[in-house]
């Protein structure tokens, strides 16, 4: 009874062993696959004679023993050896589900049959002491290979066949029994794959002996062990086989298929560009010491934050130029002049190498020269209306020559300005016949002008027929007075000249008219405007461009005029118009508390949706950060 106990002892062992293998089961994904075709097991074995239906046994209420009869009676059914009595050797065959094994198997005997008394009670004692050995060949069906997923939990159908040597060695000598045979069966078990090598293997066998001396030792072999799979290829040695590493030449984790990342910042060695150095995934691993967004092997300026266009560095003038490359770095400038503005020497807004006038004041709209006053301007006016055709044509009369030559040396006075030539007809007769009149009349006043010396890229030529009538074409005298040739000074004088080009209009014309020369003051100083980076603070350098502002408006009295902010398209376009809409709003309180009646201002930001340039070149984009003060049409 004392054996008995310590085999029963051992079997609880080991079942706690396997309760502690369930829990842990579901953090694992692993089984005996083709990749680790190879196994081997250790394990108990348990003999149960009595639940195999043999003939003549005694079950324990004194009736015949069937098949299953007290199956589960471990403790005085089961046979068990202590120890290691079970070695088994397996190979995985490829995808197909099926493995084959070969095992051998020794127990120590003690439970054959109950033991009945003359009086009919059933007793549980070691009937028995005896030895039995075994070897067998299996072949085995894992349902696992059915489903995807729950790899860990390995069911699995079994054949099997083999030879077994039995010796029941009873108390009485002359009773003993001593016999081997070829046997044959099948059964079930379960392996369940703790790690991806090691599992716990349970096994239930009916095992039919075939001899016929041991046709009433039928029995059932049940196994508890510890499985290892071996035989996969794994050179780097990092737990990852070599068909599923990545790098497999190089020791890895799991997580990057076997593939290392040195700095632990979760970011795999081959997509990071700082390897050594932990960063973050934004930077690709890399770190941003000064927090600009650009990564610090990128960023110029490590240390001091700037702007991504220009690699990280600063721009406190924001004219597009790094600080560290501006020689003017508080001062806006283009990148031609090294960041500093262009010499302007006689101060009228047009930097002297735009200037066609350098030393002598001008307007911007006449390439920095003197502007065409208002008397010549009419003068122009009135000698074009002058100008007589022959009748349905377009050639000039001959007594219209003289008018023509008094344009011309008006023109001459004015080299750098630029005229349209405007032919208008009444409505007599269809509509594009006549906007074809209008068209040719002026291109024969154009010819003119050019013939005598006037060069032809000043003069634009438009025919708009009788689209804009001055008087009602219903009497005599309007249709006269429409059919008429319009000279007059180009409203887009500077349109295509590379000032404007480069330097972009800030101040818009409207109906009700400030002096021209206020306009152009407006012009020059509202872009110099310059605010703290990303904020609405205005610095300080810009007051004395704001006072310049105040005194024009207060020369100006009843006009009104608008502040409009914009911005380029850095950031997002949500902030950007609020950013916009700070910003001119703290140039108006500016020009409030100097003076300014508040209702005479009217601000909005834009933010990013009126560039004049690009904001693809930081050239572009440093243009289109601009406060504009236009005139309320």
């Amino acid at each position: 009874m004392k054996s008995q106990q310590l085999k029963f002892n051992i079997f609880k062992q080991f079942s706690k062993l396997l309760a502690v293998g369930v829990f842990v089961l579901g953090s694992f994904t692993y089984a005996q696959t083709e990749d680790r075709p190879w196994a081997v097991t250790f394990g108990v074995n348990g003999i149960n004679f009595l639940g195999a239906n043999n003939s003549s046994l005694i079950g324990n209420s004194g009736q015949e023993a069937k098949m299953f009869t007290e199956f589960f009676n471990v403790e005085d059914q089961w046979s068990i050896a202590p120890l290691i009595s079970q070695v088994t050797f397996a190979r995985y065959m490829g995808s197909s589900g099926v493995s084959l094994d070969f095992s051998g198997t020794i127990n120590v005997l003690s439970q054959y049959n109950n033991a009945e008394t003359n009086d009919g009670v059933v007793s549980f004692n070691d009937d028995i002491d005896g030895d039995y050995w075994a070897v067998d060949l299996g072949v085995n069906y894992h349902l696992n290979s059915l489903w995807d997923g729950m790899k860990w939990f390995d069911p699995y159908l079994r054949g099997n066949g083999g030879y077994n040597w039995i010796d029941t060695n009873t108390r009485n000598v002359e009773e003993s029994f001593e016999e081997s045979g070829f046997v044959v069966g099948g059964g079930l078990g379960i392996n369940f794959w703790v790690t991806d090598n090691k599992a716990i293997k349970v096994q239930s066998t009916f095992k039919n002996n075939i001899t016929e001396v041991l046709e009433d030792y039928n029995y059932f072999q049940h196994t508890l062990g510890l499985t290892f799979a071996f035989g996969g290829s794994d050179v780097d040695g990092d737990g990852i086989l070599d068909k599923y590493d990545e790098c497999p030449d190089v020791a890895g984790i799991a997580e990057f298929n076997g593939c290392p990342d040195t700095d632990a910042d979760g970011i795999e060695d081959s997509k990071d560009e700082c390897p050594d150095v932990a960063g973050i995934a934004e930077f690709n691993g890399c770190n941003d010491t000064d927090g600009d967004g650009v990564a610090d092997p990128q960023d110029e300026c490590v240390d001091v934050v700037g702007l991504k266009e220009l690699n990280g560095c600063p721009d406190a003038d924001a004219d597009g130029i790094a600080d560290d490359k501006d020689d003017c770095p508080q001062i806006s400038g283009p990148s031609e002049n090294k960041g500093c503005p262009w010499l302007d020497t006689d101060k009228d807004g047009l930097a002297d190498k735009y200037d066609a006038c350098p030393e002598e004041m001008g307007d911007v709209s006449n390439n920095g020269c003197p502007k065409i006053n208002e008397a010549v301007k009419k003068a122009l006016i009135n000698y074009a209306k002058t100008i007589k055709f022959d009748s349905g044509k377009a050639s000039i009369k001959k007594q219209s020559e003289e008018v023509l030559n008094d344009i011309v040396d008006i023109l001459k006075e004015y080299p750098n300005a630029k005229f349209t030539i405007d032919g208008h007809t009444d409505s007599v007769g269809s509509a594009k016949l006549n906007k074809s009149l209008s068209n040719s009349r002026a291109n024969s006043v154009k010819e003119y002008l050019v013939t005598n010396g006037i060069s032809s890229d000043r003069l634009t030529t438009t025919g708009y027929g009788e689209e804009k009538p001055l008087d009602s074409n219903e009497t005599s005298d309007g249709r006269a007075r429409n059919r008429r040739v319009e000279i007059k000074l180009s409203p887009s004088t500077n349109t295509d000249n590379q000032y404007t080009e480069e330097m972009g209009t800030v101040l818009n014309n409207g109906s009700i008219e400030a002096p021209e020369d206020d306009k152009n003051v407006l012009n020059k100083h509202t872009k110099t405007i310059l605010f703290d980076t990303g904020k609405a603070s205005i610095k300080k350098q810009s007051t004395e461009v704001l006072n310049d502002v105040v005194g024009i408006l207060k020369e100006n009295p009843n006009t009104k005029f608008t502040i409009d902010g914009h911005t380029d398209s850095v950031g997002s376009a949500k902030l950007n118009k609020e950013l916009s809409n700070s910003r001119v709003n703290s140039v108006k309180e500016y020009l409030v508390s100097n003076g300014i009646a508040a209702d005479r201002l009217i601000t909005k930001g834009y933010g990013e949706e009126k560039p004049l340039y690009s904001n693809n070149n930081s050239v572009g984009r440093a243009r289109n950060r601009r406060v504009e003060i236009n005139i309320v049409k």
